[in-house]
């Protein structure tokens, strides 16, 4: 999987996903919308990895 270079830290998407959830849970989003959030982004690593393949 890519990695992307911040700030001298290199984090791969799932890493950079991770941390952006951390943040949408601070703010304190539903469970739902939590749920959903992951839900969509496996689904768009299942697209990515079609696209790459």
């Amino acid at each position: 999987m890519k990695s992307v270079n911040i700030g001298g830290y290199v984090y791969s998407i799932s890493e950079m996903f991770e941390q952006f959830m951390l943040i949408k849970k601070g703010e304190g989003l539903a469970k739902r919308t939590i749920n959903e959030y992951y839900k969509n982004f496996q689904f768009k690593l299942g697209e990515f990895s079609l696209i790459i393949s």
